[in-house]
């Protein structure tokens, strides 16, 4: 039987050729729906740790450690407290140690990927900051803090924790490590749990004790020696929200994270997003920077030993031999 003019003879369905037309109508389909997902997948963030760069780039790093001899020591309450930024810039940037103290696991907040809580979560958030500091490069440390779940008082904060416990974790943090400068997270204020406000003035406590053999002298005994860092800050409240247009007072410090460092290929501050992009359980953002943003943190100078009480330097480790 034919077809009309011009239409040729009719394929019965279920026929080799009718099969073979399906065939080739669902490839040429399944193949646009792989460029489709191709496409999408090449227009995300694509976050590459450091040491996956070429082996030129990790040894050109490595060669920045041979010019210095700083060690910073960053202390928060939480994953995802850090400044990711600041910890790429004095690492990779300055060839520094850097190191990160963190008081607790975050195994009192929440998960936004997963249905892991308490110390599941803790393990993963855990785990998490291990990814971050392969971009940022910072060494990881925690001290014995429980997050128990959203505070409104340091005092609360330092109770359950046991504050001679945590002062001499930090303590005994910093007699190892060794830091020069040390920033601490929130300096006092309402906002958020309070436990970010109790690990600050903790900090700031050990920033002496640290210096003196007769506190924790058990762990004089157990071979660490007394350290005293040059001067302590902690990250000011003007760092975040509307408090930022505010005017800068004698003692805070502004950091500078936007340099671009051609071996890397980036701003410090784009290199400190991809870290904090690590933090997937809290929904940090993968976003890319768009120019002009980046902003580095306020700190406030709470201690020192070489300055003008209440007057910051210039730069954390203006003064200092490194």
């Amino acid at each position: 039987m034919t077809g009309g003019a011009g239409t040729g003879p009719a394929v019965p369905p279920g026929s080799r050729p009718d099969i073979v037309n399906r065939m080739l109508r669902r490839s040429i389909l399944a193949f646009l729906i792989a460029l489709i997902v191709i496409a999408s997948a090449s227009a995300q963030l694509r976050v590459a740790p450091v040491g996956e760069r070429p082996g030129e780039v990790s040894l050109a790093l490595l060669l920045r450690k041979l010019a210095s001899t700083g060690t910073f020591m960053e202390t928060t309450a939480h994953p995802d407290d850090e400044d990711n930024a600041l910890l790429s810039m004095l690492g990779h940037g300055r060839g520094m140690r850097t190191v990160l103290v963190t008081a607790t696991r975050g195994n009192g907040g929440q998960n936004e990927i997963g249905p892991e809580l308490f110390e599941p979560l803790g393990v993963l958030r855990t785990e998490e900051l291990l990814a971050v500091h392969r971009f940022d490069g910072a060494e990881q440390y925690f001290t014995r803090a429980i997050d128990f779940g959203f505070s409104f008082s340091v005092e609360e904060s330092i109770q359950k924790w046991g504050h001679d416990e945590i002062v001499g974790d930090y303590v005994h943090h910093i007699r190892a490590t060794r830091p020069d400068v040390i920033a601490g997270f929130l300096c006092g204020g309402t906002g958020g749990g309070q436990h970010h406000q109790a690990s600050a003035q903790l900090t700031i406590e050990a920033f002496r004790a640290a210096a003196d053999p007769a506190k924790f002298p058990e762990q004089i005994k157990e071979g660490l020696r007394s350290w005293q860092a040059k001067r302590v800050f902690c990250t000011d409240t003007t760092s975040f929200g509307p408090q930022a247009r505010q005017p800068p007072t004698p003692d805070l410090l502004k950091t500078d994270v936007s340099a671009f460092d051609a071996t890397l290929g980036r701003t410090y501050a784009e290199l400190g997003l991809e870290a904090r992009s690590m933090h997937k359980c809290q929904g940090t953002s993968q976003l890319l920077l768009l120019p002009g943003q980046g902003q580095g943190r306020t700190y406030r100078l709470r201690d020192t030993v070489i300055d003008q009480a209440g007057v910051a330097p210039k730069d954390l480790f203006d003064g200092i031999d490194v």
